[in-house]
């Protein structure tokens, strides 16, 4: 690793590729589920919290990756300094990652349910888990946009004190990257 924006960025391409195999084995999942994309499938709910918890990892390396460019090009870290800003970048973010994933699992092995109003006005039960992971999905979204509007002020910050910046061509560079993400992050 040369520095901490190329690990960072690594990691998140790692978290990424991830989410998206978890995607797809969802996919294949309710496909074989008679089409049915529903929690109450033991294994679609398995494959919807690793997702659900991949997704906002990306989003958190992605956060890491914007700040560590910036970083890079305004004040670069030694490479003994980047060594250690990435064990710790890496501990807290798959820290989170694992405390998620196991607070997810927990509440559905506890299979906990609560008492719900359905849409037709009678009452009703539902899981804990199938609770959490529907509001779980604003929190991810909110996530995700904090991190690319993130990226976005960073991107846009660079190219102000593009005559600061030894290479020239990043600021223009890094706001296409921007571009290209917030493109392929919209719903």
């Amino acid at each position: 690793m040369r520095n901490t924006g190329h690990g960072t960025m690594f990691m998140m391409f790692v978290s990424e590729c991830i989410w998206s195999l978890l995607n797809m084995a969802r996919m294949v999942t309710v496909y074989a589920n008679n089409r049915l994309s529903t929690l109450e499938c033991g294994p679609i709910l398995h494959i919807t919290i690793s997702s659900e918890v991949f997704f906002n990892t990306t989003s958190l390396w992605y956060v890491a990756v914007a700040y560590e460019i910036q970083r890079r090009d305004l004040n670069s870290r030694t490479q003994r300094s980047s060594r250690v800003t990435m064990k710790w970048y890496t501990v807290a973010i798959f820290g989170f990652l694992i405390v998620l994933h196991a607070t997810l699992t927990l509440l559905e092995v506890l299979d906990i349910k609560l008492p719900v109003n359905k849409h037709d006005g009678k009452n009703g039960m539902e899981h804990l888990v199938d609770h959490a992971l529907n509001y779980m999905t604003w929190f991810t979204w909110t996530a995700r946009c904090a991190s690319v509007v993130f990226a976005g002020v960073i991107a846009l910050r660079l190219y102000m004190k593009r005559s600061q910046i030894v290479f020239q061509k990043l600021p223009t560079a890094f706001l296409w990257i921007v571009s290209l993400f917030f493109m392929l992050n919209m719903p």
